[in-house]
Order: C-alpha cells, then structure tokens, then sequence
C-alpha cells in the first residue's frame, strides 16, 4: 500500500506526487479514493493537528471547500481497479478488503 496525495489530471502541475512511475511497480495494484462531501474534507482538513510552518491557520474554510471542489472534479489515478471509498462515516476495513479482492 502506498499512501499520497496524488497528482492528477487537471491539478496544477507543482501539486500532489508524481504518479508515471506507479505503472512500473510489480504487483496487483488498486486505487483507492476517499470520498466525502468537501466542506466536510475542508473541516477536517483544519481540524488536523500540523506544524505551524504549513500555514494552515491562514486558509478560510470556503477557500478549501472551493479547492476540494476542483480536486474532486480530477479524474481517478489511470490505475485501474479504481475504487472510491465513501469516508463520510466509519470505514468497515474488512468489507473493504473483501471488495478491493472482488475487483481484482
């Protein structure tokens, strides 16, 4: 499992990991999306404990809300099996792991 903030289609060019050497990996690979609605990713996004030096007492909520907006207009990572995971609420790992091996 690998864990990033990816760099997709459509994003500025300077955001999220570069992903061209994903494909290159041996191995089954899935991606997995979380999903929510973005003023929820926004509030948790401030509410996340994070050095003072990534300044993000200086980003207004409808500011993120607008950014997460745009990011979930980007389409999935070009690795399929893509498979979004709605994190509204608590994840059930085990029923997840159970669907990631249906699509594989």
């Amino acid at each position: 499992m690998i864990v990033s903030f990816w760099h997709l289609d459509g994003m500025h060019e300077d955001s999220g990991t570069p992903t061209a050497w994903l494909s290159s990996l041996p191995g089954t690979k899935c991606h997995l999306r979380c999903v929510c609605a973005t003023d929820v990713a926004a509030r948790r996004f401030l509410d996340r404990p994070r050095h003072a030096g990534h300044l993000d007492a200086e980003r207004r909520e409808a500011e993120l809300v607008a950014d997460f907006d745009k990011l979930a207009a980007c389409p999935p990572l070009a690795l399929p099996p893509a498979l979004d995971v709605d994190t509204r609420g608590a994840v059930d790992v085990h029923a997840l792991a159970r669907q990631i091996l249906r699509q594989l």
